[in-house]
């Protein structure tokens, strides 16, 4: 276990907050220590007063911030048609954002050795998530997909929401990129993996709980492979938490994902894979098969060929009502 700052002799509730939590973490480490049926269950285990009360902070965001994000979505009248043409709340994305943005920063706050990690996730959060929200909120539905975007722009001189969130998305990769990866080639390919995520799950939410469910699968799958290899949760844990509550209700069309959303999934997902020290030509392999999906919609209905194949369509059908 590592070393504890703060006087032994200190009373459990005497000093201020990290006063307390050292007292804890000594209090946990003599627990440990005992021949007691919950003192060996927790033998081995690398719990802390801080992680602790980290889990208690998201138990109590994951209880309240759903239906506050809720209210204050239609309070602003952010709303659009549902397939049954109910009106639902556009940008419920929110809530991954402030809860994962929260939780970065309170883990920062109470562990300042985590910042060089987790102030990449932070960028990552608020930047992705913040474009989508503007674009949900603020943006034309006149121009659909990346190419609509960059014809507005070539052909009509105008500069949309839609262009904008794309060129950010890729300043933003690319500095992640280059936090990851300095001074080398791998700088590239990260940044492709990070900024063609973010649009692929982006081209998924077209359908109630595509983008959620395909996001949960993968980022199951590879928190659990890292989990294995590394002995330690990766930080994709804190978007995956509440993207489960919310495909709860987006798989049922009672909310829908929003580009807050699927920018910041698929953008957190990118970081993960590019972040976790996979070979070089595993993420190319990545890259490669993002490229491939993105001139696959551009040609033709991505909704369409799932529909045309019949795993495909009993697979997304599990995603969501259709």
């Amino acid at each position: 276990m590592d070393e504890i700052g703060g006087d032994p002799g200190t009373s459990l509730w005497s000093g201020g907050l990290f006063s307390r939590l050292d007292a804890c973490d000594r209090a946990l480490h003599h627990l440990t220590q005992s021949k007691h049926l919950l003192g060996r269950t927790l033998a081995g285990t690398h719990i802390s007063a801080r992680g602790l009360l980290l889990a208690l902070i998201a138990l109590l965001l994951l209880l309240t911030l759903p239906k506050t994000v809720e209210t204050f979505l239609r309070k602003r009248g952010y709303l659009r048609p549902n397939f049954r043409n109910d009106p639902i709340p556009v940008c419920y994305g929110l809530f991954p954002l402030l809860f994962a943005a929260l939780l970065f920063g309170i883990n920062v706050y109470l562990t300042p050795s985590t910042l060089p990690t987790l102030r990449l996730w932070l960028v990552t959060i608020i930047v992705f998530g913040g474009l989508g929200y503007w674009d949900d909120t603020r943006g034309n539905r006149d121009y659909r997909g990346l190419k609509g975007h960059v014809q507005a722009l070539l052909k009509e001189r105008k500069v949309t929401t839609g262009f904008l969130k794309a060129a950010g998305g890729l300043v933003c990769a690319g500095w992640l990129a280059w936090q990851l990866y300095p001074s080398e080639a791998h700088f590239l390919v990260a940044t492709l993996l990070i900024a063609l995520s973010a649009n692929a799950v982006n081209l998924l939410d077209v359908r109630p709980g595509r983008a959620c469910g395909v996001f949960l699968f993968s980022g199951t799958s590879l928190v659990i492979f890292l989990l294995l290899t590394h002995g330690k949760l990766p930080p994709l844990l804190y978007v995956l938490l509440p993207t489960g509550l919310v495909w709860k209700r987006d798989s049922r069309a009672q909310v829908m994902l929003g580009d807050t959303g699927s920018n910041l999934l698929g953008a957190s997902l990118g970081l993960a894979l590019a972040g976790s020290e996979f070979i070089l030509w595993f993420q190319l392999v990545g890259v490669l098969l993002l490229v491939g999906l993105h001139l696959l919609t551009e040609r033709t209905s991505l909704t369409r060929l799932i529909e045309q194949n019949r795993v495909l369509n009993w697979l997304d059908n599990l995603t969501g009502v259709r």
